[in-house]
């Protein structure tokens, strides 16, 4: 690969046997010091800096705007994070702007406000438990392992293979999620979510039953709408 001879070859000549060894990491870092050194090459692989997935696109022409960055070889590093200015800006919300309804104006919007706060009292009450409670009903090493991301893994691991199917009482123990967060407690997030998503379809008037690629469909359709307004 062009960037691999090119780009490694430039860090390998600094001073910091670091920066030699870990080049492609400073590549995605730092995209824009490329552009001297892959002049004239005909083409790159792009990827968004803060996409929650690894993609890998192929550009014919050689570019660099301000949200991606060059992957010059290596491409597994630390998981990004979503940022609402760059993310969410072209997903239509379902009123236009500047005609959003108050949440007591708007039954629709007082729905997705309370699914939206009863989300936010479930997650900071599993994720910062009381401190009495610390050391004599959880594990100091349990309220550690409470993240994020393990509480998504449980609600992923629920819904793939608990919800709506048959299991015996004890069968949510058997899972390695079972020791942060019991089964009651997963299906209340579920039962959360669920109203949390059923609501924010009942704002576009859309039927709750859509797949995502039918929601993706819509939200483009609405998208392509306003923007021909």
């Amino acid at each position: 690969m062009v960037a691999a001879r090119k780009v490694k070859t430039r860090y390998a000549c600094r001073s910091s046997a670091l920066a030699a060894l870990y080049w492609h990491f400073d590549g995605f870092k730092t995209p824009y010091i490329l552009l001297d050194t892959c002049y004239g090459v005909t083409g790159e692989f792009i990827n968004c800096h803060s996409s929650f997935r690894r993609l890998l696109l192929w550009r014919s022409a050689l570019s660099y705007p301000r949200n991606l960055g060059l992957a010059a070889g290596h491409f597994a590093r630390r998981p990004p994070a979503l940022h609402s200015h760059h993310h969410l800006r072209n997903l239509p919300l379902p009123w236009p702007p500047g005609h959003e309804p108050g949440e007591i104006e708007d039954p629709r919007v007082h729905a997705i406000a309370q699914a939206a706060r009863q989300l936010d009292e479930f997650r900071t009450g599993w994720l910062n438990p009381p401190a009495e409670d610390i050391g004599i009903v959880i594990s100091p090493k349990i309220v550690e392992k409470r993240t994020l991301t393990n509480l998504y893994n449980a609600l992923g691991c629920y819904r793939a293979q608990f919800k709506g199917k048959q299991y015996s009482p004890t069968a949510w123990q058997a899972t390695p999620h079972a020791i942060i967060i019991s089964l009651d407690e997963i299906e209340t997030l579920d039962s959360i979510h669920t109203s949390l998503d059923h609501a924010a379809l009942d704002a576009y008037g859309w039927p709750h039953a859509l797949s995502d690629e039918q929601i993706l469909e819509r939200l483009l359709s609405l998208n392509l709408q306003r923007a021909a307004a």
